[in-house]
């Protein structure tokens, strides 16, 4: 079996078709950007709770260092939370904006 002819080189084990999309600009068949999945979503902003709660139960539970890892945890699952929201917002405004705008049709 030549190297060539081995499936990794065919593209058997690649998560994309498009070499151009390795820079992480994924694109789908129609050449919009991918969708942010309901468990993905779901997975993010429970991974930010658990940061955010994490870092308020440190900073009331940990006697001598509670600030100091307590507000760490508790930055990161805000900015966690806070993009997730944030990326939410711009999809939608996106979504919004690529619509066409909606016939009259009194002629």
């Amino acid at each position: 079996m030549a190297d060539r002819d081995h499936p990794f080189y065919s593209g058997a084990f690649l998560p994309f078709k498009n070499p151009a999309n390795v820079a992480g600009r994924f694109t789908s068949s129609r050449g919009a950007r991918a969708v942010s999945s309901s468990t993905g979503l779901l997975f993010s902003y429970a991974l930010g709770a658990i940061f955010a709660i994490g870092g308020i139960l440190f900073m009331l539970l940990l006697d001598d260092r509670g600030l100091l890892f307590g507000i760490p945890y508790l930055v990161i699952g805000l900015l966690l939370i806070g993009g997730v929201r944030a990326s939410q917002r711009r999809r939608k405004a996106r979504v919004e904006a690529d619509e066409p705008p909606a016939r009259s049709d009194e002629a």
